[in-house]
Formats: structure tokens, sequence, C-alpha cells
């Protein structure tokens, strides 16, 4: 009978333990990405591409300075990175990471690029991250100066 109680404070004590640890990794993230979206700009109208810009929309749970870090691949080979840190209020939030198109020309590989964006609240936690797969641009298209 002794045995029978022990064993059931030990499983008392496992189950409050697990809840716990359920409670504490299964708060809501402070920020989700709604969509990623990329769009090839040129900026000075002489027909080679200034930049990749990717837009992320995000749905902000809590106010607070988020650092996006992007990064561009061609196949496993990182071609460009872009970061921009914001200070971002509750609700719906547009970033944009500019990718220079002096890297993705140099790079001399074309597309599609995979594009990747990771989301860091300000005590430097990974918040969300996504991916996607770009146009299909050549190198040759962006500027290389």
């Amino acid at each position: 009978r002794n045995e029978m109680k022990r064993l059931f404070i030990c499983l008392g004590a496992i189950v409050g333990v697990l809840f716990s640890v359920q409670t504490i990794f299964g708060q809501t993230a402070s920020v989700s990405i709604e969509s990623l979206t990329e769009q090839a700009r040129d900026t000075d109208n002489d027909g080679l591409y200034d930049s990749l810009a990717a837009e992320i929309v995000l749905d902000v749970k809590e106010s607070m300075l988020f650092t996006l870090e992007g990064s561009l691949f061609a196949g496993d080979t990182l071609i460009a990175k872009a970061y921009e840190s914001s200070s971002l209020d509750n609700g719906i939030n547009t970033v944009v990471l500019d990718f220079e198109g002096k890297q993705i020309s140099q790079s001399q590989y074309d597309g599609p690029y995979h594009l990747s964006v990771i989301v860091y609240d300000q005590h430097r936690q990974q918040a969300a991250e996504t991916t996607k797969d770009t146009l299909s641009y050549r190198h040759d298209e962006f500027e290389n100066q």
C-alpha cells in the first residue's frame, strides 16, 4: 500500500513537472509571419535590378524590438544576407529586407534563389522563421556596381 502511495506521488510530481514545462514552452510566440513576397527593384531606371526586396508581413503579439535576418541561397551556396531591426507595435507590420543586386550579380548564380528569413525578439530569441523560393532571376539582370 505504501509503495502504491509513493507511485501515485511520483506520478503526480511527474505530471506537475510536465504541465509546468508545457506551460513554459507552450506560450504563444510574440510574433508570427503572415506572408513573405519578393520583388526585384530597379531604383535608378537603368534596366538592371539594384536589389531583391523581400517583404515580410508580421503579426506582432507583443510590442518590442525585432531583428530580421534574411539569407539568399543558390542551392547550398549563400550569396547575400540582409538585416533589419525595428521596434514593432501590436498588430500587422511590414518589414522589407533588401538584398544588394551587386552581391547577386557577382555570385554568378542564377535563380530561382532560396530565401530564408528568421525573426529574433529583443532578447535575441528566435521568434519565427519562414522560407520560400524566388522567381527565376538571372544574375546578370542585377547591377554589378
